[in-house]
Parts: structure tokens; C-alpha cells; sequence
């Protein structure tokens, strides 16, 4: 970890330029990742690599360089980089390199370095030169805001007061406070309370299970009926959809400059990230804006599969301190894989009355809005053996409040149910009747985002043979060719799923019975998050002979006695079953 000196450490030195020299283990190099930085940036003024001394802002060279000399060990300038928004990580194609930090007082920064193989980062990154290409170069204002419960403001650069009022100072909470005490950046200020040519960016990363409130408190900027000239823009959902060209935010993004927008609240419940904008012509200027920004306790939170597993707790806000009064709290929570939640209390405490008719929270399987049968059961006092399962992988969570008493409030714990329908101890003896295996909840619908598992084993020496009722067996599948992707039940010649596969199987297509080679099989069920099948039943048991033979559509199928061509042996009593396609006879010769 490298960072900048503390500030009296830095004045003891006149706030002269500073250099580190890193090295690596050769055949390795260097990645860089900047985790913060707050520097003006001012390299327009002077951006001549070949005098690395004179450039502004935060260097980096390959080799070992040293202020007013010239070594042959020192390499050309690779990246420079200032502002107030931390860049991508990068690579420097060397296993030692300078970095050089020239700003003026009050600047700062931290960073982290790590050697890489050259395999490796020749797989993974791309060295960048000196020209940005990450549209945070573009931005020379903003930052990443965390919001809470509480209200907290962002102001222009420029100078209004979190409270709405008209100030010459900006106040503490803005991103460049410090560099109002400057002349380099005073100077760039008009008469307005902001300066020309700012692009600034600010984004919030909404966290899981809360929503976001924009709120405008102040706002004083040129106006124009299109918000041409100086506006401030919002925008949600990913940057990567979300393009900046000729001074204007394009994409899916709202724009405010007007005394008419004052009071607008925006509210964001799904979206992962809120991009916040504002942009300034080269004249005219009013006296800036005033944004509040909080958390909610509002939120609809859809988690794909990819997520993991649903274990988690929802809190009621400011818990364990005292909720709010007149809060209206609603969390909804779905799961692609559609399996069930189990929730629970881990502790709560609700102001109580009779009926819950005060202070309450309802936790149920479908919104309030929509009719069921289920009663809605509103949880109030300190209630704390509350438990339930909704089986759809969908919760809907209601909180509300009156006026008067607050108490601490509730945490809630939801955890997604996994089927337990593995096993690696199915086994099969001499003597042994047929055992029956079958999908989950069989003959009923099996329940979605399966993936299980089993290992069928015999004594050494035997055959398996295993046998699907084709009479039952339906999974559905929306492929158009002849591959299984939906809900499939696949078959391996062994003991693991890196045995030989048999075949993969689905729709109304069951297998013909199934000898192994060895004394192995190996059986995997997988359902989706969607549609939903019947299911399978089958048997298992030592081989001998017989079974079930399904002839597939303008195909054909043979059966031979036990040990053809050989003899077959004595009390053979061996009898099969054969399927053919639905409205088709069966030629047997």
C-alpha cells in the first residue's frame, strides 16, 4: 500500500513533489489499482512526458527514476492520472517502476500494487498508455456517496449550504472542499456560485434490501427549456448504458435546471446504481443546487441464481436503535430459482397493541394488493417464536408506523430452502426385491432448481440394471433440437459425473432399461426455475434380464436373450416391455 504523506508531514517538506520506486520478481508485472484519489486536475497546463518533473498529478513510469537526473533505468511515462474519481486498474509492463505525486497542498491519494505474472496479464489486462480511455477522465468532479437512513446532501462545487441557502463557502460534506481555498481553482469561478466547464459524476451503489430517495432541496442554474446549457442529470441502472458526448448525458437520464423542480423526489426500489451528473457551459452560471440523499426502507430485490444462496437478514430501520414514526416499509424479495424461504425472527420488538392496529410488520407469500387465502397476520410486541415457509421463493414484507411510541424493531431471517434429494449410498445386494427411486414429490410435480444427485452401487462383480417407468416419465423441456436443457435426467456409466455418459434424457422420451458395465451408476436430476414437470419413477436392481424397451420415433430396437450369441443360461424367466411412439403399431421380426 502506498498513499500520501499526512499534511504536516507534507508541509515539514514544503509540499514538495514525492517519488516511491516499487519493484517486482522479474517476469512479472505490475498491476496498479488507485482505491482513492483527490487531486485538481491541471494537466492541460503542462502534459510534456519528456519532463516528467513539470507534470501535475499522479505519475507513473516504468524503471527506476529519480527527480533531475537522467538514468538509463528510467522508463517512459505510462500512465498520469488526477482528478477525483479512482480509474480502473492497470498493468505497467515492467517488474519496477517510479510513481511520482506533484500536487498542491491538500491533495491525497492511496493506491496498491501487486506483481502478476506476464502470462497472467497478457490473458487479463491491457497495459494502458498515457491516454485515459475510461470515461472517468472525462469527469474532473464527483465520487462514489454512501447513503444512510439519515439525510446527507451533495452541493455543487461551488458553494451552496446543506440547508438550502445561498453560501460563498462550500460546505465540509462536498466532494472538493478543500480546493475553495486555492487560488488555481478559485479563479475558474464566474459570478455565479459555480464554475464553467464542470462535467461531474457522483454514483451511488443502492445496497441490497433498501432503496434510495433523491430529493431536490435547492436549485439555481441556467435555465433552458430542454436543460441545455448548466443542468443536473439522474440516471439508474448500469453506466455501461448510460453515454456522455458533445456535453450531454444521453441514455435513459432525467435533467433538472429550473426553480420549477425544487421539491422533485425521485425514488429508486430495484435499481443496482444511481449515476448523478452535473454539467456547466462555458457561460452564465446562477448559484448552484442542494440535493438530499437517504436511504429508504423501501426495495424490490430480484436475485438470479448466479446471487447464491438466499441467507440473509432483513432489518427494520436504524435497528437496533429505535424505528421512525410514520414509516411505511415494504420489501419484496424474489428468487429466480423459485425455491422456498424460510423465515424466522431472530428478535423483535414492536410497540404492542390490540390487533396490531399501531406499530406493525406482516411477512406473507403475496402482496397486500392481490387477493389470497392465506390471512394476513399482522406480528406486533415481542413476539420471537414466529416462523414460516413460503414455498415459491417470493416473501412480501410490510412495516408500518404511527406517530407515538417507537421501540427497537425487528431482524429477520430468510434463508432458501435446498432439497435435499442427494445421496452416494444407494446400494443394491444379491437377493434384494427392485428398490424404487424417483424424482422429488413424485407422482406430483417436482419442485423447481433441482440438482440432485445419486450413486447406485452393487456388489463387485454384478451388473446394475435400472429401469424408467415410461408410462410416467415426463419432464419438460422448451428446446427446439434434440438436446435436454430445461429438466433432464442424465445417466453415467460409474460412480461420478466424469464418468461415460449414457444419455440425457427429457420430455416424454424415457430411456429403455439400462445395464452397467461395472457395478456403478451414477444419476443426476436437474430442474429449472421455471415450468415445472411430473416427473420419473424407476427401479433398480441386480442384472439379469428383461426390461423395458422404448423404440424412439423412426428408429428400431433389438432385444437379445441373455448372453447372445452365447448360450443363455438355465431358468432364464426374463420378460420386456416395449414403447413405441404415441399412435404407432410395433413390428416385431
Amino acid at each position: 500500500m502506498i498513499s500520501s504523506p499526512s499534511a504536516d508531514d507534507w508541509r515539514s517538506i514544503n509540499y514538495r513533489p514525492i517519488e516511491w520506486n516499487i519493484i517486482g520478481k522479474e517476469e512479472h508485472w505490475l498491476m496498479i489499482s488507485i482505491l482513492s484519489i483527490e487531486i485538481p486536475d491541471d494537466r492541460g497546463d503542462n502534459d510534456d512526458t519528456e519532463q516528467r518533473e513539470s507534470i501535475k498529478g499522479l505519475t507513473f513510469n516504468e524503471g527506476f527514476c529519480h527527480r533531475n537526473q537522467l538514468t538509463d533505468e528510467c522508463g517512459p511515462v505510462v500512465v498520469v492520472h488526477a482528478g477525483y474519481n479512482p480509474p480502473k486498474d492497470f498493468i505497467i509492463k515492467s517488474h519496477m517502476a517510479t510513481i511520482q505525486f506533484n500536487a498542491p497542498a491538500g491533495s491525497s491519494f492511496s493506491l496498491r500494487w501487486q506483481e502478476i505474472p506476464i502470462a497472467k496479464a497478457n490473458a487479463t489486462l491491457h497495459a494502458p498508455n498515457k491516454t485515459v480511455t475510461d470515461d472517468t477522465a472525462i469527469f474532473t468532479c464527483g465520487g462514489t456517496l454512501i447513503p444512510t437512513y439519515e439525510s446527507q446532501y451533495l452541493t455543487n462545487p461551488g458553494g451552496m449550504s446543506p440547508d438550502g441557502s445561498f453560501t460563498t463557502v462550500r460546505p465540509v460534506s462536498t466532494t472538493s472542499d478543500r480546493w475553495n481555498r486555492y487560488p488555481q481553482y478559485r479563479r475558474q469561478f464566474r459570478a455565479g456560485g459555480y464554475a464553467d466547464n464542470l462535467k461531474c459524476r457522483w454514483i451511488i451503489m443502492r445496497p441490497q434490501f433498501a432503496g434510495v430517495s433523491i430529493r431536490i432541496v435547492s436549485m439555481d442554474l441556467e435555465e433552458h427549456i430542454d436543460c441545455r446549457f448548466d443542468y443536473f442529470a439522474l440516471a439508474a441502472g448500469d453506466t455501461g448504458m448510460i453515454t456522455f458526448e458533445n456535453g450531454q448525458v444521453n441514455y435513459a437520464a432525467t435533467k433538472f435546471c429550473k426553480h420549477s423542480d425544487v421539491g422533485r423526489e425521485e425514488s429508486f426500489r430495484s435499481e443496482d446504481m444511481i449515476v448523478m451528473y452535473f454539467i456547466t457551459d462555458r457561460n452564465r452560471a446562477g448559484r448552484g443546487f442542494v440535493i438530499e440523499y437517504k436511504l429508504i426502507c423501501q426495495s424490490f430485490q430480484y436475485l438470479p441464481s448466479s446471487s447464491g444462496i438466499l441467507d440473509t437478514v432483513i432489518y427494520s430501520p436504524n435497528y437496533p436503535i429505535t424505528y421512525g414514526t410514520n414509516l411505511s416499509c415494504s420489501w419484496v424479495i424474489m428468487l429466480e430459482s423459485n425455491r422456498p424461504i424460510y423465515a424466522t425472527f431472530i428478535d423483535i420488538d414492536i410497540e404492542k397493541s390490540i390487533n396490531c392496529a399501531k406499530d406493525y410488520v406482516v411477512v406473507q407469500a403475496n402482496p397486500i394488493y392481490v387477493a389470497s387465502d392465506e390471512i394476513e397476520e399482522k406480528i406486533c410486541g415481542e413476539k420471537i417464536n414466529w416462523n414460516s415457509t413460503f414455498p415459491n421463493g417470493r416473501v412480501f414484507i410490510t412495516f408500518n408506523t404511527d406517530m407515538q411510541i417507537n421501540r427497537k424493531g425487528f431482524a429477520l431471517h430468510l434463508i432458501e430452502q435446498l432439497h435435499d434429494c442427494s445421496s452416494d449410498r444407494l446400494t443394491i445386494n444379491e437377493g434384494d426385491r427392485p428398490k424404487v427411486l424417483s424424482s422429488p414429490n413424485f407422482p406430483h410435480m417436482s419442485p423447481n432448481s433441482l440438482h440432485c444427485e445419486w450413486v447406485i452401487s452393487a456388489p463387485s462383480g454384478h451388473r446394475i440394471k435400472f429401469t424408467v417407468d415410461a408410462n410416467t416419465f415426463d419432464l419438460q423441456d422448451s428446446s427446439f433440437d434434440e438436446r435436454c436443457v430445461d429438466d433432464y435426467l442424465e445417466i453415467r456409466d460409474g460412480p461420478s459425473k466424469h464418468s461415460p455418459l449414457i444419455g440425457t434424457y427429457c420430455r416424454m422420451e424415457p430411456p429403455s432399461t439400462i445395464f452397467s458395465t461395472w457395478s456403478y451408476l451414477y444419476i443426476r436430476y436437474q430442474t429449472d426455475s421455471y415450468a415445472q414437470s411430473m416427473g420419473w419413477n424407476a427401479t433398480y436392481e441386480i442384472a439379469s434380464c428383461g426390461g423395458s424397451v422404448v423404440i424412439p420415433m423412426n428408429g428400431s430396437s433389438s432385444i437379445r436373450s441373455p448372453n447372445y450369441p452365447e448360450p443363455y443360461p438355465n431358468q432364464a424367466d426374463c420378460s420386456w416391455i416395449v414403447k413405441a411412439p404415441a399412435g404407432h403399431y410395433v413390428n416385431a421380426r
